[in-house]
């Protein structure tokens, strides 16, 4: 290969990169911050909170916020907002949370979180808080 060649190889590699990062910056919104956990700003967050304390929810997780929420059984809450995955199995998006909330085993069948028999509305404030938790 002779040198104006490998010049323009290196110049194609290059444009390459540039295209290829454009591409994924595209895809960037400015909501990457926020983290995957969006919700409805009509939702209750402080009725979220006292849902949770009123739950016993702190019993098994650790919940930042809620006084004596310092249980172990399940995973620490602490950042959920951000996390990308509910229980390791489904995105952690609004449906999929408020889905879990009101009916864990139709996620995952045989897990320990208890079905509290929430409705549509509590488990969507429950998620609002949750999505507080950076």
């Amino acid at each position: 290969m002779t040198h104006h060649h490998q010049i323009r190889s290196l110049g194609t590699v290059a444009l390459l990169g540039v295209l290829l990062l454009g591409v994924a910056l595209a895809g960037c919104t400015g909501n990457e911050e926020r983290g995957p956990l969006q919700v409805p700003e009509s939702a209750d967050i402080e009725g979220g909170k006292q849902i949770i304390q009123l739950y016993g929810c702190g019993t098994c997780h650790r919940i930042p916020g809620i006084a004596g929420a310092n249980g172990r059984v399940g995973p620490s809450l602490e950042g959920f907002g951000q996390q990308f995955y509910i229980a390791g199995a489904v995105p952690n998006n609004l449906d999929n949370l408020v889905q879990w909330l009101m009916d864990p085993q139709s996620i995952e069948p045989g897990t320990i979180m208890p079905d509290f028999d929430l409705e549509e509305a509590g488990a969507t404030n429950i998620a609002a808080y949750l999505a507080t938790l950076d």
